[in-house]
């Protein structure tokens, strides 16, 4: 009993606590089961992702480039990375080698999976318990860079099943070509055009052999090959051996002793407003070509941003446009002088809404002149008062006095406001306002009641891009072109006005001689070459315009603070925007011939009197020749420059030669400098009294008070046409006889022997005037409609 071997404890205790030996089949059925579930885990981690590449371009950084293909602007991806497109056949050999040898040097022959370098990198990593080499692909790489949620070693079989479909479905070029647009470089930079251009300022073809093998390496660790360039420099140097060791050792010695220098340039990028609108535009166009010239473009925008900071007082903002006449397309677009200025840079001020002064005068006399008005017809600047819908307006002229009749060309050329406003009556508001909105004027959306007459001087807002679109149409003697921003993309054109009278208001537009009573000679509107050019000051000195056009170029320029306040400096926009006008014009001509709009062959020229605009008379002093259509010659002759015998001056008879305006200007007479009759009569004869001694002279003479010279009259449908009549009002007829009354230099039937006179109404333009012997009235001037 005691020989007797103790049980086996531990065979009992075995059996104690249930143990019993594996059946192989549940063992089996436990693992396949665990199979199963990896492999459908894998097929879901893999099935749900796109088996498809996302075009390179697509959600891709987008290049902006002008007329020459120079860049204005790469804006970043969706992903926040900037990335430029290349074919692969715009990428050159080398450096596709260069990749691949660093890369995957089986790219061409594997099927998407490296096995043996996948197995040895695994192996080692396990061994020092660290990622020591991923053995990934260059297909592998494509799945990580545009799935990025299979990245990691749990996702690593999913990556593989990607890279084996990505392999079966593309061509070794077209995933070689997406690897080289997508690789990432760090910096934000993604794809062998962008990285290129960031490290060394060149593109893929300029890069020397010691280039490519740099950029080939980046990719591995750009965080360690960007900041330490002894560990790229080795890395390099083990490239370029497997790269010329065999074939160029003349080329490897020099690639090799290349020193490793990158410039990190981020292009910096110009016309901000415009490039924001284009990038709203086309959101997904990868290569975008404008119109924009970038050196003028550049040239702008430096002037402005000059301009403003050393002006501060005339405008904390300002705007400048420049187009191509010929096709309406931009060549420059400045917004505001900084786009990054926090306070308002970002308002983009060529779209912005603001009054435009007197920079729409033109279009309205040039809308008189379709009108059977002409450049020496006489406008009146004399007090008035005109009524709107929202008060009695009594404006004034910027110099704040009165110059009595002009000439048209005087008058605008001038920019007073007087005859403006007169005209626009004359034309009536509605027409004036439906003719601005046909050359382009959009944003003029309210009735014709609610501009008022106050239309001519800004009393509707419109903005800068408008403004010089109209301006363009003048330089094109006419003709609109929809200005456009996108190479290509040219409208044709369309006839807005005849070609004659845009002429007639461009020459009167670059007349520095017509100017110089307001502007004098010699400032910044007057160039040694032909520019037709406008300013514009609106009120409270809030807005600077200055507008202006060769035959090829229009430039338009415009100052003021953003927020619509009066500029500090109160400076008409001669002296606010003319010299930065002046500078751009230059500018855009550097380069061009700045050529003269040609004379249309319905053009011709005629002698006038500068003073009363009429043939000139024995007694014009000043005479001028004068551009009208063809068929629109002067025909009646001065009647301001007067004579008269004096038949006892200093106890002789002396002829007199002096100047009488028509009866509407003799209240602005007696306080100007004219040569009247009395002031040469008080000069020549003397006398203390010489108002009484003429008006006993002129105690019998013929005078007609009313209507007032170029009054419009409108016959009334509803009457009929014998019972409307217009009275005329006459002074000293009562004491003559013989007065005749002339209608356009042709006596009629009409009997003044009484203080009025009746005449039937008569659609046209008529002029009016008594004749007693060698005695004649003042002259006066109606439009019946």
């Amino acid at each position: 009993m005691e020989n007797q071997r103790p049980p086996n404890l531990l065979l009992k205790n075995k059996r104690i606590i249930g143990w019993n030996r594996p059946n192989p089949y549940t063992l089996g059925r436990t693992i396949y089961l665990a199979g199963l579930i990896l492999v459908i885990g894998v097929l879901v981690d893999w099935l749900r992702i796109d088996s498809h590449l996302p075009q390179p371009d697509v959600g891709g950084s987008q290049r902006i480039l002008d007329r020459f293909g120079r860049e204005i602007r790469h804006a970043l991806s969706i992903r926040g990375e900037r990335r430029y497109l290349e074919p692969l056949d715009k990428i050159p050999e080398q450096l596709r080698n260069a990749f691949v040898l660093a890369e995957d040097r089986h790219f061409y022959t594997h099927q998407g999976v490296e096995w043996r370098a996948l197995a040895r990198g695994l192996y080692y990593s396990l061994r020092q318990w660290r990622k020591v080499s991923g053995g990934s692909t260059i297909t592998m790489q494509l799945v990580k860079i545009n799935w990025p949620e299979l990245r990691g070693v749990v996702h690593k079989p999913a990556q593989i099943l990607q890279a084996l479909w990505l392999e079966h479905k593309y061509s070794k070029g077209e995933l070689l070509t997406y690897y080289l647009n997508t690789v990432p470089f760090g910096n934000k930079i993604s794809g062998v055009g962008a990285a290129c251009r960031y490290f060394f300022n060149k593109t893929c073809e300029q890069l020397s052999p010691g280039q490519v093998a740099s950029l080939a390496i980046i990719p591995r660790n750009p965080n360690l090959f960007i900041g330490r360039p002894t560990a790229l420099a080795q890395r390099r140097h083990d490239l370029l051996q497997k790269m010329f060791a065999a074939t160029d050792t003349v080329v490897l010695t020099q690639a090799q002793s290349e020193p490793i220098k990158f410039t990190k340039t981020n292009p910096q990028f110009y016309a901000a407003h415009l490039t924001e609108r284009i990038l709203e535009e086309k959101p997904s166009q990868s290569e975008i070509f404008t119109t924009i010239d970038l050196e003028l473009q550049k040239t702008l925008q430096a002037l402005l941003y000059a301009e403003t900071a050393k002006r501060r007082g005339s405008g904390d903002s300002g705007a400048a446009l420049v187009l191509d006449n010929d096709t309406g397309e931009v060549l420059a677009y400045v917004g505001s002088p900084d786009y990054f200025d926090p306070a308002h840079g970002m308002v983009d001020g060529i779209r912005v809404l603001r009054s435009p002064g007197s920079a729409l005068k033109p279009f309205v006399y040039e809308l008189a002149l379709e009108n059977n008005w002409n450049l020496y017809s006489i406008v009146p600047d004399i007090p008035m008062v005109f009524s709107t819908q929202r008060a009695v307006y009594e404006p004034n002229n910027y110099g704040g006095n009165f110059s009595g009749p002009r000439t048209i060309r005087d008058a605008l050329a001038n920019s007073k406001n007087l005859p403006a406003l007169y005209m626009t009556t004359q034309l009536g508001e509605t027409r004036v306002l439906e003719r601005l909105r046909r050359l382009g004027f959009t944003s003029l959306q309210q009735p014709a009641e609610y501009y008022g007459v106050g239309l001519a001087l800004g009393n509707g807002e419109v903005s800068l891009w408008e403004l010089t679109q109209a301006y363009s149409i003048l330089a094109r003697l006419g003709t609109t072109i929809t200005p456009t921003y996108l190479r290509g993309n040219i409208a044709l054109p369309k006839r807005v006005m005849p070609a004659e009278t845009a002429f007639l208001i461009a020459d009167v537009l670059r007349d520095p001689q017509a100017r110089q009573e307001e502007f004098g000679r010699g400032g910044p509107l007057e160039f040694d070459y032909d520019v037709a050019v406008k300013t514009g000051t609106s009120s409270d000195y809030r807005d600077n315009w200055t507008v202006g056009f060769t035959k090829k170029i229009t430039v338009g320029v415009w100052r003021g603070n953003a927020d619509a306040t009066p500029m500090l400096q109160r400076l008409s926009a001669s002296r606010g925007t003319g010299p930065l006008f002046h500078k751009i014009m230059d500018a855009a001509n550097k380069y061009r011939d700045p050529q003269w709009i040609k004379r249309p062959a319905g053009i011709v020229a005629s002698r006038v009197c500068v003073l009363s605009g009429e043939k000139p008379g024995k007694y014009c002093s000043l005479t001028r020749l004068e551009y009208h259509l063809a068929d629109h010659a002067p025909l009646q002759s001065c009647r301001y420059h007067k004579h008269r015998l004096i038949p006892n001056c200093n106890g002789k008879a002396v002829t007199l030669t002096y100047v009488q305006y028509p009866q509407e200007y003799q209240e602005w007479a007696k306080s100007s400098r004219i040569p009247s009759l009395q002031n040469q009569f008080q000069e020549t004869c003397g006398g203390t009294n010489p108002q009484r001694l003429l008006a006993q002279l002129d105690s019998h003479a013929p005078s007609i008070i009313e209507p007032l010279n170029n009054t419009l009259y409108a016959i009334d449908p509803t009457i009929p046409l014998d019972h409307q009549e217009i009275r005329f009002v006459l002074r000293g007829v009562e004491h003559n006889h013989g007065v005749r009354v002339f209608m356009n230099d042709q006596p009629t039937t009409l009997v003044a022997d009484n203080d009025e006179v009746f005449w039937p109404l008569q659609r046209g333009r008529y002029t009016f005037y008594l004749k007693q012997g060698q005695k004649v009235s003042n002259a006066v001037s109606i439009l019946v409609r």
